[in-house]
């Protein structure tokens, strides 16, 4: 869960680009890593780590939860934290508290846009639908642990 502590790696505020560099589970597009001087993109604790890969990375090496198996979820992973009833943010805050609910609130997958390779798939969790975000802007992240469904 995010927490309001801007000194913490799951800061509810951190953002960071889309970048993987497995060509087999990146649709051909890696996006965009961070290298410490992206204007825009440094938005997360150690700001040479602001993109999804070096985030997974630096949560697996602090064994946050005592796991070091964090991953990005799927879409269809992130789509199931959706709670239709509410919006702004359509997540339970009970479960999933200091999700941020004005702006965009967009949250990476680890999935790719078919289409469009360069876009990676998010869930805005203002409003609780999936849409396409270009791998190389800047959005919210949410690990998960486990196998993948």
């Amino acid at each position: 869960m995010k927490v309001n502590d801007a000194t913490h790696l799951r800061h509810m505020t951190w953002t960071y680009t889309w970048y993987n560099s497995d060509g087999t589970t990146n649709a051909g597009n890696a996006g965009t890593p961070d290298i410490g001087s992206s204007a825009g993109t440094d938005n997360c604790l150690n700001t040479s780590n602001c993109d999804t890969e070096k985030f997974v990375a630096d949560v697996n090496a602090a064994a946050l939860c005592g796991g070091n198996d964090w991953r990005m979820p799927t879409q269809r992973e992130l789509l199931t934290l959706v709670h239709a009833g509410t919006n702004f943010p359509s997540i339970d805050t009970t479960y999933f508290p200091n999700t941020i609910g004005a702006g965009l609130s967009r949250f990476y997958s680890g999935t790719s846009a078919a289409s469009l390779p360069s876009f990676a798939r998010v869930v805005n969790f203002n409003l609780g639908i999936s849409t396409a975000s270009a791998k190389s802007g800047s959005n919210f992240v949410r690990l998960v642990r486990g196998k993948q469904f």
